[in-house]
């Protein structure tokens, strides 16, 4: 998923924080069925493998509402 989404973030110039959820009991008892998933704050983006159409979407509607 990282790979696939590196050039996407790289397009809309956004950051992206990766977490490790075996670090972290909570976060592996939420997360542990839908690794890799791709949120967005606390909002679920994509699970098991990147969207190009949805994260394109998303991004490219943030960066139009942050003009």
């Amino acid at each position: 998923m990282r790979d696939a989404l590196a050039p996407l973030a790289a397009r809309f110039g956004w950051a992206i924080d990766e977490l490790d959820i075996d670090a972290d009991a909570m976060l592996e008892k939420q997360w542990s069925e839908s690794v890799p998933v791709l949120l967005v704050g606390k909002s679920e983006l994509c699970r098991h493998r990147i969207d190009p159409a949805v994260v394109t979407a998303f991004l490219s509607d943030r960066g139009a509402n942050s003009r």
